[in-house]
C-alpha cells in the first residue's frame, strides 16, 4: 500500500506539488480573518469559508487520484479544470482588490501557479501526464 502511494506520488510529481498547494491556499484562507474588503456587496461572498474548503477539497480529491490504482483521465480532466476555475477566479479577484485597494494580495504566486495547472491540463490531453 505505502509502495503504490509512494509510486503515485514520484510518478506525479506537477499534480503532488498543484494538490498541496491548493490545500495549503484552502486553509490559509480559512484562517485568515477577513482577507478581502472590496468591494463591498461582494466582501461576505468573498470571505465565505465554503470557498475555502473547496480549494481543501479539490486538493484532496486530487491527491486521491495521484495515489490511486487506475487514473481515469476524467477524473484528473475534472480535477484540472476545477483547480483552474478556482485559482483563477482568485487571482482575478485579488489583482482587481490590489488594483482598487492598494493593498497587498499574493496574485502573482496565483497567478504561476494556474499557469502551472494550464500547462499539465494541456499535457494531460496530449496522454503525456507527468
Amino acid at each position: 500500500m505505502l509502495a503504490r502511494i509512494w509510486t503515485g506520488l514520484k510518478e506525479h510529481p506537477l499534480h503532488d506539488i498543484i494538490a498541496l498547494a491548493l490545500i495549503g491556499i484552502g486553509v490559509n484562507m480559512a484562517l485568515v480573518p477577513q482577507p478581502f474588503v472590496w468591494p463591498p456587496y461582494v466582501r461576505d461572498i468573498a470571505n465565505d469559508h465554503g470557498f475555502d474548503y473547496a480549494f481543501v477539497v479539490v486538493g484532496i480529491v486530487m491527491l486521491l487520484w495521484v495515489v490511486s490504482k487506475s487514473h481515469h483521465e476524467e477524473w484528473d480532466a475534472a480535477t484540472l479544470a476545477l483547480a483552474a476555475f478556482l485559482m483563477g477566479t482568485l487571482a482575478v479577484y485579488q489583482f482587481l482588490h490590489v488594483t482598487h485597494t492598494g493593498g497587498f494580495m499574493p496574485w502573482v504566486q496565483d497567478a504561476a501557479i494556474l499557469a502551472l495547472i494550464i500547462t499539465l491540463a494541456v499535457r494531460s490531453d496530449a496522454d503525456d501526464v507527468d
